[in-house]
Parts: C-alpha cells; structure tokens; sequence
C-alpha cells in the first residue's frame, strides 16, 4: 500500500521524514510561519502536532529503540525530547552530526563526520570515538550510524577517496577491524526485521538514485540473495543522507523528490526584488567580480548529481560549466572573473579549476586524502583558501599559493571547526567562521602571506553567525545570524582595525532561505541573492509504503 502524508498548512518546509521504530508515529522538520519545529504525527491521526523549535540546518531527529524519545542535532549540540513533549535535555557538544542510532542498552551513535562515528550515554557524558576515519584506507569521512538488532553490531557509511571502498560498513562496539557490505550513493542504511523469522530481515540502501532492498542474515551478519527495488527515487541532497525511514517492522516512509527552489534578490532592506533563472535545485551561488555573471551548484534530478551553471545576469539562462557524473559545487571566481575554482567528488573531493570561457578541460587543482572546500580568492590572486577535513581537528583552514611551487599550508588548524572564509578586499585580513564556543561564530584574525595565523582573533557576531562576505570597500562585513537574520558589521580598516556592534539589516520574511544552501551579493553590498523556497511549487508530500516486503517476495 502507497499512500501520501501532506506537510502542514502553509509549509515552506518538510524535510527528515523519520518513523519510530514501532512504526506508529512519524516524526518530521517543518517550518511554518516563519518558525522550524519538530513535528510528530501518528499514523492512526489525521493531524500532526508541533514537538519543539529547532535552530539550525540538518537536525537529523532519530528514535529511542521504545518510540518514547526523540533525539536531534541543534547548533552544535545533541539533544533528545520526550515523545510525550516537555522541556529537551541537552546530551552532549558535537561539532558536525550527521544521523544517529539509540539501542536498548542505552547507548546512541552519531556520525561525526571527519572525526568518525562517536559513542555517547542517552544519560549524556563523555563522548568516545566509535569508528577512526583511516586516511591510509582513503576515508574521507563517517556518518549515519544504524544498530543492528542485536544492539551491538552497527552500520555506517564511509565516503572514501576510491569509489571502490565507498560504502556501507559493518562494526561492532568492542572494536575490530570494520567490513564493507555494500556499495551504496547516500549515507542513509535502514534495518527491518522479518515478521516470521527474526533472525532475518532486510537492509535497505540508495544506489544510483533509486531504493534498493537486500536479504540479510543477522545470525551471520550476511547479505543474501539480490538487491530489489523498492522505489525508482529518493531525494538524497548532494549524495548525502537519504530521505528516508524504516520501522523495525518493515514500515517505510520516503521523500521521492526535493522542492524545487528559486534564486531570489533581496535589498538591503529586505524588500525582494526579483528572481534568478528558473526554479530548481540550486545550492552556492557566487557572483563574478564584475557584477555580471552568476556561478552555482544545480542538481540534476534525473542524473542525480550537481554541475556547475552559468547565468548572464542581464536576464539570459543558465549553461552548464561543468559535465561530469559526480557532483560539483561551491564555485569560487578567480580576481579578474576568467577562472572558477570549484569542489568536486572526483576521487575523493578535490579542487578543479577552468577558464570562463569553457576553452579545455576540467584541470585537478589540488588533490589530498581529505575533503577540501574552495572559500575565497584574494584578490591580488595569489592564494586560494580553503577549507580541508581532518579526523583529529575538525574543519581547518589552509593556503593553496597560486605562483611558485604551489605547496599547501595550513593557516588555522585547532580542535574546532574552521570553515566559510573569506578575504577582506585588502588582503590584510581574514574572516570566518568556528565552533570553538560551542556554535558557529564569526571570527576575524589578520593575515601575513607565509605566515600561520597568530591566534590573536577578534569575534565579531554575538549570536551565531555563518557565511561571511565583505562589502568591495572593505568598510562592511556580512552574516548570517542563528536565527537565520542577516547581519552587517562596520569595519573601519587599518592596523588597528575597528568593528563595530553588528545590526540587523532584514530577515526574508514569506521565502524559505536555504541559508545552508549559501547566498550571495554586489559588491556595493546593496543587493543579495538568497536560495529561497520557490513561489509555485509546492513542498512535495512523504510518500508511506506498507507491506513492501511481500512485494519483494
């Protein structure tokens, strides 16, 4: 049986589709009038009710193995919250979470992205490390743990430079050396049992765009037999979790497409101006220096994967810039607008780069065993930061010189995680943002060519911040604030550079801001162009599948 669950009346969002493990109750992400909650709904209802606010982009919400908890990520932290409502308890600090799973002993596992699979108490405590991402073998990162029945053996998927080890893994809590089951596209594995013979059940997993169903033997912790489909499509944003749930008794719920979103300007006042090119899955825009072209990421929902697109901002449409079957995002634009750098899943996530023009191929820039994200240009082009993965500190920040040898360094590498940076016009400063203090703040250190940053940091947001940009005069630093309000603080340069207090300029109110998605500006810093929930479409409802497995027979 195949049904829909509409989203709330007035949804901008409807996002992590997430059933209790005793398949009565679905749990989602909502936003509604402005606010993003968590939502449950039961399956014998026929209306959902709102369980708690939640700040921040990927809150990941998964299940007590009793269906009385929910647990979630928010700004940094892991948190569960009573099925039943009431207050959240706040579990532990982490950095990145991306997916978890709770089993009967009260253990829960959550990816940690480049730092592993991490192990904390549902009662909360110190966080261990479950799984280390091994950069001999390659491994990029870790996410989107699943306990096995047993409560003991558990799933994960590690991204890994060689397509070859790409996959879904099996290891136990005591150790040992962990297993690859199964290739697999996106993160997301689910674990179901079968009614008359528990010992067995199924795994589920997304490959090539569609869900794929394979016997499983949790005796022997072995595949059997082939993988069938279940479903042509689930959304899976840039290959990563899946939107998707599973019961322990087979229930499933999917989101079988994303919403379409829209390129949309704003002015300093918050008043929208106008869109960009068509509706569609866009992510990370970036204007060229001059003002009058647009890079940025659009998803292909039939290939399944993300190029690089070109728009003429004098009303033209967008072309592609780059081809290849595996995603590319995050452009970046060389200081006189002729090159854009860019991320790529080319073995592994490496830095690309070609001519505006088009004229030759794809150029590998720099290749290295972690993920890396392009961030800025100077503008004297003589360094591209970014930012590069690391299992022991996190997200760090390094140099790519663009003359000479062109050797990497690091310029701030710590514990925390540095990421989103960006060059004052100058080139005497550096903005970004860091989760030293438990959430993502903006923070300000000067730079020396060749020399590491001192540490003498300045921060400059006072309630979270993400995504900086200077204004082209270096007078007017921008971001966005927790509550997803764009921010604007005066810089008045010099050695001893002064900032201001931070104002708020606007907050789109009526549009959905992808604010995880990116934004961009002119260089006047009077005009910006948000990834926003698009006018005509309509947020896509979750689709329920009953009684699949005996499809499947």
């Amino acid at each position: 049986m195949w049904f829909a669950i509409n989203p709330p009346e007035k949804a901008k969002l409807f996002d992590w589709p997430t059933i209790s493990p005793d398949g009565r109750t679905l749990a989602f992400v909502a936003e509604v009038d402005g606010k993003t909650q968590l939502w449950v709904r039961a399956l014998g209802a026929t209306t959902a009710r709102p369980l708690v606010e939640v700040r921040g982009n990927s809150p990941i919400p998964f299940w007590s193995p009793d269906s009385q908890f929910i647990a979630y990520f928010e700004l940094g932290k892991l948190k569960k919250i009573a099925l039943a409502g009431g207050m959240p308890e706040t579990l532990c600090d982490t950095p990145i979470g991306n997916g978890g799973t709770w089993n009967r002993e009260g253990v829960i596992l959550f990816g940690g992205g480049t730092g592993g699979i991490k192990r904390v108490s549902t009662n909360g405590g110190a966080v261990t490390a479950a799984t280390s991402v091994y950069k001999a073998r390659g491994d990029i990162n870790h996410n989107v743990p699943a306990f096995l029945p047993d409560g003991r053996h558990f799933l994960y998927s590690i991204n890994n430079s060689d397509p070859t080890k790409r996959g879904i893994y099996l290891a136990a809590l005591e150790g040992g050396e962990a297993r690859l089951l199964l290739s697999a596209d996106a993160y997301t594995v689910g674990v179901t049992l079968n009614p008359a013979d528990q010992s067995k059940g199924y795994l589920t997993f997304v490959r090539q765009g569609a869900l794929l169903a394979q016997s499983f033997d949790f005796s022997q912790n072995q595949l059997m037999g082939s993988p069938v489909r279940i479903a042509e499509y689930v959304a899976s944003p840039s290959g990563g979790s899946a939107r998707y749930s599973l019961a322990t008794n087979g229930v499933l719920i999917l989101l079988e497409r994303e919403a379409d979103r829209q390129l949309t300007w704003f002015d300093i006042a918050g008043k929208k101006l106008g869109t960009e090119g068509p509706p569609g899955q866009y992510s990370f825009p970036k204007l060229s220096p001059d003002g009058k072209h647009l890079a940025v990421g659009r998803t292909n929902p039939s290939a399944r994967f993300s190029d690089i697109h070109l728009f003429e901002l004098a009303g033209g449409a967008g072309t592609p810039f780059t081809f290849d079957p595996s995603h590319d995002e995050r452009p970046i634009w060389s200081p006189d607008g002729s090159r854009i750098v860019w991320d790529s899943w080319r073995e592994g996530v490496n830095l690309f780069q070609k001519t505006v023009s088009g004229a030759g191929q794809d150029e590998m820039l720099l290749r290295s065993a972690y993920f890396k994200t392009a961030c800025d240009w100077s503008t004297d082009g003589r360094f591209i930061l970014y930012t590069e993965g690391n299992p022991q500190t996190s997200g760090d920040l390094w140099m790519l010189p663009m003359e000479g040898e062109r050797k990497p360094w690091p310029w701030l590498n710590t514990p925390a995680n540095e990421t989103a940076a960006t060059f004052s016009p100058d080139g005497k400063w550096i903005a970004y943002q860091s989760n030293e203090s438990g959430r993502n703040e903006i923070y300000l250190q000067a730079f020396v060519p060749g020399v590491p940053a001192s540490g003498g940091k300045r921060q400059l947001s006072t309630n979270g911040g993400t995504t900086p940009y200077w204004r082209r005069d270096g007078r007017e630093l921008y971001y966005l604030a927790a509550d997803g309000k764009l921010m604007a603080v005066e810089i008045t340069p010099g050695a001893e550079l002064k900032a201001g207090t931070p104002q708020e300029l606007f907050a789109p109110s009526g549009y959905r801001v992808n604010a995880d998605r990116g934004y961009t500006l002119t260089g006047d810093g009077q005009r910006f162009l948000f990834v926003t929930s698009a006018d005509e479409a309509s947020v896509p409802p979750f689709t329920v599948v009953l009684n699949w497995m005996a499809a499947v027979k």
